[in-house]
């Protein structure tokens, strides 16, 4: 999991369903120039991978049943 990835996950145990203006104000997005464009590939990956659940557009929050372990691993 990369450290992105671990702080949005603390995020949201933080506070649930989180939008992705909430997700954005996050202190790793601040680096980007577009950092809206970075945190939807990020949130996407993030859900195709099962690590996160999108409730609805723009809205986000741990899975509600435990991800399979192959979920976690890079490719």
């Amino acid at each position: 999991m990369s450290p992105k990835q671990k702080i949005v996950i603390a995020a949201l145990q933080l506070r649930q369903p989180a939008t992705t203006e909430e997700l954005l104000s996050l202190p790793c997005m601040d680096y980007y120039a577009n950092g809206a464009k970075h945190l939807g590939a990020l949130l996407s990956n993030m859900v195709k991978r099962g690590m996160i659940e999108r409730v609805k557009p723009g809205l986000f929050q741990l899975p509600t049943r435990k991800p399979e372990s192959q979920n976690f691993q890079l490719h």
